[in-house]
């Protein structure tokens, strides 16, 4: 079988405290109220972080069995912001991640919604790059 199997390698690095929250049902996934406000968007304006807790949408639930197909970051120009405050995906997995993609990583003490933030956007640190050419991860484009 090709691809990475993605769960497998996540596994492997410390479990984030948001994953604990994710609340499946029907085939999809997406993650509780209490999760979403306090690891996802902890730090946004809690009006704003509820809005888009209400809107957030839902992954199938299959997408964390399945295997990528092929790496968008081998062909493709790609950063990666690397959040080190991140409660949704470990800082570690992200820094492991970016080393192997060879990206120029962008470090932000911001947690995941950071562009929300009220500590201010972090995209300067991009290298030059596109603001939207972010590729965090190596699913297919």
């Amino acid at each position: 079988m090709r691809g990475e199997d993605y769960g497998a390698l996540a596994a492997t690095f410390p479990k984030p405290p948001a994953s604990a929250g994710l609340v499946a049902s029907e085939g999809f996934a997406q993650l509780s109220e209490e999760a979403f406000l306090n690891f996802f968007a902890g730090d946004v304006d809690p009006a704003k972080a509820r809005v888009l807790y209400a809107i957030q949408g839902r992954v199938a639930t299959s997408l964390f069995a399945s295997r990528t197909t092929a790496a968008a970051w081998k062909s493709k120009p790609s950063w990666y912001a690397v959040s080190k405050n991140d409660k949704t995906t470990a800082p570690e997995l992200q820094r492991f991640l970016a080393a192997r993609m060879k990206p120029r990583p962008s470090n932000s003490n911001q947690p995941r919604v950071a562009d929300l933030s009220p500590e201010g956007d972090h995209r300067s640190d991009r290298g030059g790059g596109s603001p939207h050419a972010l590729n965090c991860d190596n699913h297919t484009a």
